[in-house]
């Protein structure tokens, strides 16, 4: 009956495979290997029960072995590329060949006569009978001196499966033991084979069933930590019924009580057992401790780059890597970045063996970590091979994610932190849709400092000192923030930078920390004046229809474009960002020498205005703090207001 149901597992086992193993280059070899087997679990039956048909199955038995082995030795060699000597191979063809022939053409092999078993008949053989099994053991030792010698050379992934398939071999020689009762040794009272080749195959398609598998040292602790577990509760139960039965209590109540008593094992010991073996076994260490003081010591530091000096510490020191680096996620290219979103962690010979994209820059790593935070790609840690030259093993790997887990929110949070003071820092100054651009780019661009060609822009209210002394603070206070409010939202929406508000003056400049073209500069910083003109203009009626006050408001300003040193200035508490040098001086003298109602801009900036907007030469004027005189020109807001208009409504 074995022998059928190991027929059936051979059966389901080769379709399992074909359907959900990740090892598409073996899987033709592999189902090749279970028609083998399920031929051989057939054939074995047949010979044991039907005598009619013994000898037919005998000869199809020696085949399938033979068959067994050089699938299996095939299957081997596409999922390791093992290399095969190609002389040793042609004889080993040669003699599979001639032997399956002479099976079944001649009789050599057999007495014609038949031995009776407890369990059933088999054919007997005569000692030409030991070439097939000789043969079939020689086929099975060739593939597992290649595996050895790929084993002494392979990636520590390809150790941990080459393990498997000498395990899987192991069960194939115990199956070989079938060709003993041939010669009249029973050693196992019936046929192996129905136990051994369901085992064979199950371990054997373990190994294509997936490019990671469990490390087999950790795999072996696992399995005799579950052998020990029930070993555990059949001897509690046989304990618990052997002392009822001596003190005589009733045999229902006594299985109850070793049922009890073998399910309390399990819950008490049992289901620990597992683990305590694994762990044992296993050469990897509990890495919980540690990976909480990692997290404990970078929440302490708030510094990016000493905390990746830790986590390069931990994985060198505590994973054994020979290598550890960080890269940025900026350095990775767009079109890639897809490939590290949906994994928490990446191993090369995976990915190498399931035809998967790997960088060219990461080639030397073995393990990538990639750090993700809300659809962003903060980072990569990219650990190189082992010291030892073992492979990660599954509980290193966890570990690592977790570490990973903990840096890469840690890095998030103190990234985000940063930022946020850079935004409070760049809304003070700039429109939101350009804040966002300078962070997402450059954000190091607000504090460095450089000299550029920009344009400065300055204004002030007439005679708005003596208007402050006759309202009343609450009054003035409104009059004040709406005013500088409403030049702030027309400054930012013609992409200038404001650099400061004095009591009524605004200061704002262009060109910076953006660079723009000087032209484009000059025609937005009078697009925006002419804007601010006629928003006070607006604003008066409003303040006067409030009842606020009566007199009207009249703004004078002054442009000029010219380098100035741009960057953050200040003390280490208080930094801001604003312009500095002659050219900010001379806008601010230009704004003291304009009439109320205008704008007066310098020749400089006049020349980059290409005749935009009506205006007229003032000559030239004296200013303070320039030895030679200025050549200034004037733009009459009033005249302009119609072009105002339709510019704004074209550039907005």
């Amino acid at each position: 009956m074995l022998l059928l149901v190991g027929a059936l597992l051979s059966v389901a086992i080769g379709c399992f495979v074909a359907i959900a193993g990740q090892e598409r280059r073996v899987k033709l070899w592999f189902l090749l290997l279970c028609a083998s087997t399920t031929a051989l679990s057939i054939g074995l039956w047949i010979e044991v029960n039907l005598p009619n048909w013994m000898f037919a199955a005998a000869r199809a038995n020696m085949t399938s072995a033979l068959m067994i082995a050089a699938m299996g030795l095939m299957s081997a060699r596409a999922m390791c590329g093992l290399k095969f000597n190609f002389t040793v191979a042609a004889l080993l063809i040669l003699a599979s060949i001639a032997d399956i022939a002479t099976v079944w053409v001649t009789s050599i092999y057999f007495t014609g006569e038949t031995i009776q078993y407890s369990w059933g008949r088999y054919v007997a053989g005569n000692h030409l009978f030991f070439v097939t099994p000789l043969l079939t053991a020689v086929v099975a030792l060739y593939g597992l001196v290649n595996l050895w010698t790929n084993f002494t050379q392979a990636h520590p992934l390809e150790k941990n499966r080459t393990k498997y398939l000498f395990l899987a071999n192991f069960f194939l020689l115990v199956a070989a033991f079938d060709f003993l009762p041939h010669f009249g040794v029973d050693l196992f009272r019936g046929p192996v084979s129905g136990i051994a080749i369901p085992l064979f195959l199950a371990t054997y398609s373990y190994a294509m069933l997936r490019y990671r598998l469990f490390e087999f040292r950790s795999f072996v602790g696992r399995a005799a930590g579950w052998f020990l577990a029930t070993v555990l509760m059949i001897v509690v139960y046989a304990l618990v019924v052997e002392f009822g039965k001596r003190l005589d209590a009733p045999l229902q109540q006594t299985y109850i009580a070793a049922a009890i008593a073998g399910l309390a094992s399990w819950i008490g010991v049992g289901q620990r057992l597992p683990d305590w073996a694994q762990r044992a076994l296993s050469s990897e260490g509990d890495f919980r401790d540690r990976i909480q003081a990692f997290g404990d010591e970078i929440v302490a530091l708030g510094d990016e780059s000493l905390m990746r000096e830790k986590l390069k510490a931990l994985c060198i020191n505590d994973f054994g890597a020979v290598t550890a680096t960080f890269v940025e996620g900026v350095q990775v290219p767009n079109d890639k970045r897809m490939h590290f979103f949906n994994e928490e962690i990446l191993e090369k010979e995976v990915v190498r063996r399931s035809g998967g994209f790997w960088p060219d820059a990461l080639w030397d790593a073995d393990v990538v970590l990639p750090l993700v935070r809300q659809d962003i790609l903060l980072g990569l840690v990219s650990l190189g091979t082992r010291a030892d030259g073992e492979m990660y093993t599954h509980g290193m790997l966890a570990a690592l994610r977790h570490a990973a887990n903990i840096f890469g929110v840690t890095v998030a949070n103190l990234r985000s932190a940063k930022e946020l003071e850079k935004r409070h820092q760049l809304d003070r100054y700039l429109a939101p849709q350009i804040v966002d651009s300078i962070l997402a780019g450059h954000p190091e661009i607000i504090t460095t400092k450089n000299r550029r060609l920009i344009t400065i822009f300055f204004s002030d209210i007439k005679d708005f000192s003596i208007l402050a002394d006759r309202l009343d603070p609450g009054t003035l206070a409104v009059v004040l923030n709406d005013y500088l409010s409403e030049m702030a939202e027309i400054a930012f929406s013609f992409g200038g930078t404001v650099d400061k508000f004095i009591g009524d003056s605004v200061m704002v400049i262009f060109g910076a920390p953006l660079d723009t073209d000087p032209a484009l500069q000059a025609n937005q910083c009078v697009r925006m004046a002419l804007a601010m003109h006629h928003r006070t203009k607006a604003l008066n009626a409003e303040w006067i229809e409030k009842g606020l006050f009566r007199s009207k408001l009249i703004s004078r300003m002054g442009i000029h474009t010219g380098e100035a040193t741009v960057g953050s200035f200040g003390s280490a508490k208080r930094l801001g960002y604003t312009a500095i040098g002659r050219s900010v001086n001379l806008a601010s003298r230009l704004e003291q020498h304009c009439a109320p109602g205008h704008v007066l801009v310098s020749a400089e900036c006049w020349r980059y205005l290409s005749n935009a907007f009506p205006g007229e030469c003032r000559g030239s004027i004296q200013v303070k703090g320039f030895s030679e005189p200025i050549e200034v020109y004037q733009i009459d807001l009033e005249t302009t207001g119609p072009l105002l208009r339709t510019e704004e409504v074209r550039t907005t």
